[in-house]
């Protein structure tokens, strides 16, 4: 829904922020100030976000349900499975969330609005170790080096007019270099430049720094030579992979 659908119809308690298309977010990084200004357009940033916790819907709940019965809605395959059709699958916030489909624009968006996006996006939760490690950041970035993009096409399926579309499970086999294997000095460079990124907001000078910071890092002898205790690589969607 609009913000303004959703004061009209004062469903305030039962919404949650969204992003409806991944062509509403062209950059990188979907901040608080980006979304709002998507939500100043009268685009559709809000989700009713109901999971039957509640004892009762309120009326004017039902009414919005019911025009969504009128428009048959519920007779639709995906929402049949559901226990009750308009009840949303229920997901924490993710750090960081991909676009499925793109035409030359693959990226992965750290969600610094707190957004839960739908589903022509792949949700993204770092394991524990690089959350404790304080890495998503410098993760976001790593998913974003040339290393990674450049290696979606062997995981995903190409179409005409350069288009690609990447499903959950073969997002999995992406190789990515792994944070918590990266040298300190090197973790401590990509967050200076994270912090010059929030100062300068030049998406491609990050990028192109960070790569060949990456680069640098796998053609040293630090790689061959130094016995790491954590891989180079990392499936990105393991949650079993633990750390000392």
């Amino acid at each position: 829904m609009t913000s303004d659908e959703v004061k009209k119809r004062n469903l305030e308690p039962c919404v949650v922020k969204t992003i409806q298309r991944n062509r509403e977010i062209q950059d990188i990084i979907l901040d608080g100030e980006t979304w709002q200004k998507l939500s100043d357009e009268g685009k559709r940033v809000w989700l009713l976000y109901l999971n039957g916790k509640d004892k009762e819907i309120k009326p004017n709940v039902l009414d919005y349900i019911s025009q969504g019965e009128t428009e048959n809605y519920h007779f639709r395959s995906l929402v049949q499975t559901r226990k009750k059709w308009y009840f949303m699958e229920q997901r924490e916030i993710p750090a960081i969330f991909f676009t499925i489909l793109t035409r030359g624009n693959p990226r992965f968006i750290l969600n610094k609005a707190d957004v839960r996006p739908l589903n022509m996006f792949l949700l993204i939760y770092p394991n524990t170790a690089i959350i404790q490690a304080d890495c998503i950041e410098i993760l976001w970035v790593l998913l974003n080096c040339t290393f990674s993009i450049s290696r979606l096409h062997s995981v995903s399926r190409t179409y005409g007019g350069n288009t690609l579309k990447v499903e959950p499970r073969e997002l999995d086999n992406l190789p990515v270099i792994n944070p918590l294997s990266l040298p300190k000095e090197y973790r401590q460079k990509i967050k200076s430049m994270i912090d010059k990124f929030y100062y300068h907001r030049k998406t491609n000078i990050l990028i192109e720094e960070a790569s060949k910071l990456v680069d640098s890092f796998l053609d040293s002898k630090i790689v061959t030579e130094h016995s790491f205790r954590t891989p180079v690589q990392l499936q990105l969607l393991d949650t079993q992979i633990k750390y000392d």
